[in-house]
């Protein structure tokens, strides 16, 4: 079938995608064979597979986080009472096992033992004599009586505890652990995101080796994030492990509170994701539904008269816990230093029904509402960020509405054969207006200014079907994955520019604001473009006895049109295709070191236009990358260090004075990455990072960039962050955490005439479990967050305009939890 014959059946909707991944090829399915198919497997055979295995990594310590981890680890259903663990410990449980010898090796020593519950789980039971048991677990056993149910995820380690995660999904589509992946990830948990208090992703991901945020300094309008050199938040903006399509101005936004963790993959991943950047993705994992009762509130207050309230609700419907769900939301009235305003209002439902022991459903949604400012840029004056804001906060404005609803199904059809649909639908609305320098009048410090008023409305649709298979050749156990992923992005954009005449000029030397009462500029006629993306893809993880191997391939099809909706004149009309490969090799030793190399490539259409009115070529990339990664045997700590080398070809940039771009050439990033995390006995938690990125532009149609950096991308970054909890002395209860941020000097423009400063940051936290107070308080717990402790004044200027950084902020919480 040509392809884009399988572009107009995928149109047809989500329903019919599954169908087609589950017949293995772009092939009309109707609508009684589709039913057959969908009913035949959700009603095979219930009884869990005893004989399959999973790679487990699970440090030794307390019983109860052991098994919780285990169960996420192998996608089980567990139920025990927490006061039978409580105090029992577990040995580490390292290698690959079945479910019942994963059981064996962690209730050796408990006297307890895990027996079938008759719902497709496992109950946690008392071990009453020598005969071989149930679960492997090596003697009979007496089913205890309360109960408390956790709650795993299927097939992936969600939400762990503490700094350090060992699985990432979003890396290979099927929890591998990371210390047998070949490629550098890194992980913020969800209680590494509450102790340091993030409050928007950029504050999430800086203490990131590789990661560089504030490329136009502090701005509540958009996640402003690069990965080694280049910006992720077109390409590399990632939830749940779809997409989030954008606009030329609409990009959808991501609120910490609602996350469980984030996940941040480096380097090419269009093997897995199709177009993307080269630097890498970030990927949002949302709160999910969990069986044990979930009853959370908390409000805050903080300087630049913020005042927030949020919650997070959850537990199960039903007495078996097989309909779970989980409410989170936030209400937001704040300010910034700017005097721009910073105010949400989010709410996400979550809903999961464990339909069988092998077929699980989960549906995530969100809606998000924001109203900020349009504009932050200050003047720039001799090359350097002066103080003066160039537009205007009585008349600025920048509000934004999106919605997100979608879907998880998990299905397994035996022993070695799974699937996995995800699939999303997606809108944001952005209404702006701002005001925009337009020169000096001659011989004067006064600034004229015009106006600009921008709508963008995006419509988004993406579904990935993933087949995962288990299989043996000889010594060499593989791990298949099969995939056809498509996505829709469709987006309308209007554009008005008012007249510099009809806006008040700003006198540099005694600015004044709140004075501009002029209308918003009407809008030319809307703009729309639409991109259809078809892609299938495979890959194999390969283990042989300690060595991993791990390629993958994959096709992809774009279809790019773009139309005057005033005329509904077409103005373009591409398609493009795309091959790209992955290679990866890893050695694991015993002792818990992981050297690794790898190969990747990646691609992402361009849909801008040449100055002969024809779309530009697509942009490539391929990355190559050696490192090292250690995992301690008796210590909940992750360390990796890592080299790339990153080439990217057909970079764009705009022509300036036009509404065309052009392609310049090629752009190398090269680099060293050191991370360490770790959470370890007596309640200390560290995060460190270090990275040396050198970019260089190598070829060029402007001859002056040739060998110089790209802009705002500093060579040296570093960062530290340590927390800790007092147990055993007179502030017991009382946790003091600290941070320090280095962001190294770094270019203003493409021909580096000039630098914008290096700054040191400090970031401070301190909180308090008020039960030590008073038994009565159980479950309170205050804090107070600082980011920029010393207000260390920051500018960034970027490609001719200026912005300052985040000054000081403080916040104090106080949240009960029940």
């Amino acid at each position: 079938m040509p392809w884009s014959s399988a572009r107009r059946l995928l149109r047809a909707g989500p329903a019919l995608s599954l169908p087609l991944a589950l017949v293995g090829t772009v092939a009309p399915v109707s609508p009684v064979a589709f039913a057959v198919v969908v009913l035949a497997s959700l009603a095979a055979p219930t009884a869990h597979a005893q004989d399959a295995t999973y790679p487990l990594d699970i440090p030794a310590g307390d019983l109860g986080p052991a098994l919780n981890r285990y169960a996420r680890s192998t996608g089980v259903l567990l139920s025990f009472d927490p006061a039978v663990v409580a105090g029992k410990t577990a040995p580490a449980l390292r290698g690959t096992y079945t479910v019942g010898q994963g059981f064996a090796v962690l209730l050796a020593n408990a006297g307890l033992a895990a027996v079938p519950d008759g719902r497709g789980g496992y109950a946690l039971t008392a071990r009453t004599a020598t005969p071989a048991g149930p679960a492997g677990a090596g003697a009979a056993a007496t089913t205890l009586g309360t109960i408390a149910v956790s709650a795993p995820a299927l097939g992936s380690d969600i939400a762990p505890r503490g700094f350090v995660a060992r699985q990432a999904e979003s890396a290979t589509k099927t929890g591998t652990p990371i210390n047998e992946t070949p490629r550098a990830i890194a992980v913020i948990t969800r209680d590494e995101l509450d102790v340091r208090g993030a409050q928007s992703l950029p504050e999430a991901v800086r203490y990131t080796a590789g990661v560089v945020t504030g490329a136009y300094g502090y701005d509540p309008r958009f996640d402003q994030i690069s990965i080694r050199g280049f910006p992720v938040n077109t390409y590399g903006d990632y939830r749940d492990g779809l997409r989030q399509g954008q606009g030329s101005y609409a990009y959808f936004k991501s609120e910490p509170y609602g996350l469980e963790r984030i996940d941040v993959v480096k380097g090419p991943a269009s093997v897995l994701y199709g177009q993307s950047t080269p630097g890498g993705l970030i990927d949002r994992i949302s709160k999910q539904p969990a069986a044990t009762p979930l009853r959370e509130l908390e409000v805050q207050a903080g300087n630049h008269d913020r005042k927030q309230v949020g919650g997070d609700f959850g537990g199960a419907l039903d007495a078996e816990g097989k309909v779970l769900w989980r409410v989170t939301g936030i209400a937001r009235d704040a300010d910034t230093d700017a005097k721009a305003a910073n105010n949400r209002y989010y709410l996400a439902p979550s809903l999961t029904w464990q339909a069988s022991d092998k077929t699980k459903v989960t549906v995530l949604a969100h809606a998000l509402k924001d109203e900020t400012d349009s504009s932050v840029g200050v003047y720039q004056e001799n090359g350097r960020a002066s103080r003066n804001r160039v537009s205007d906060y009585g008349y600025d404005y920048q509000k934004q509405e999106q919605y997100q609803l979608g879907y998880r199904l998990d299905h397994t059809f035996n022993d070695s054969v799974s699937f996995t649909q995800k699939a999303r639908y997606g809108v944001i609305n952005v209404h702006a207006r701002y005001l925009s320098g337009a020169g000096l009048v001659p011989g004067t410090r006064l600034l004229r200014r015009t106006a600009y008023a921008i709508e963008n409305k995006v419509d988004t649709f993406v579904i990935d079907n993933q087949f995962h298979a288990k299989a043996r050749t000889g010594p060499v156990d593989h791990r298949l994955l099969f995939g056809i992923d498509y996505q829709k992005v469709a987006s309308t954009f209007g554009l008005g520019v008012g007249n510099a005449a009809d806006y008040p000029v700003l006198n540099l030397d005694n600015p004044v604001y709140g004075n501009v009462n002029a209308p918003t500029p009407a809008l030319a006629p809307r703009t729309g473009t639409f991109v259809d993306q078809l892609g299938v893809y495979a890959a194999d993880q390969m283990s042989w006895n300690r060595w991993r191997f791990n390629v993958g391939v994959r096709r992809d099809g774009v279809e790019h049109e773009a139309r005057n909706l005033g005329t509904a004149a077409v103005t373009t009309d591409k398609r493009s295709h795309a091959i790209t490969t992955q290679a990866g090799v890893l050695y694991a030793f015993d002792n818990g070191v992981s050297p690794y190399a790898s190969y990747a490539t990646s691609f992402q259409p361009n849909t801008s236009l040449s100055v002969s009115g024809s779309p530009l070529d697509p942009t490539k990339a391929r990355q190559f990358e050696v490192g090292v990664k250690f995992q301690p045997r008796n210590e909940d700590a992750f360390l990796t260090a890592s080299l790339f080398d990153l080439t990217e070809q057909n970079a764009v940039r705009s022509i300036p004075g036009t509404a065309f771009s052009e392609l310049t050439g090629q752009v190398r990033s090269r680099g060293l990455e050191l991370q360490g995390k770790a959470s370890l006995a007596r309640d200390v938690n560290l995060t460190a990072s270090y990275t040396y990125n050198q970019t260089e532009v190598t070829r060029s149609t402007d001859p002056a960039e040739i060998g110089k950096e790209l802009p705002v991308t500093p060579r040296h970054t570093a960062s530290l962050w340590a927390d800790t909890v007092m147990r055993s002395t007179p502030l017991a209860g009382l946790g003091l955490g600290a941070g320090v941020r280095f962001i190294g000097a770094n270019k203003t423009d493409k021909v580096n005439a000039s630098s914008n400063p290096s700054a040191t940051l400090v970031d401070l936290a301190v909180y308090y479990d008020l039960a030590r107070l008073d038994a009565s308080m159980k479950g309170w717990r205050g804090a107070v967050n600082v980011q920029n402790l010393f207000d260390k004044e920051m500018e960034v200027c970027n490609a001719g305009f200026c912005y300052r950084g985040q000054r000081r902020t403080v916040i104090a919480s106080l949240r009960y939890r029940w």
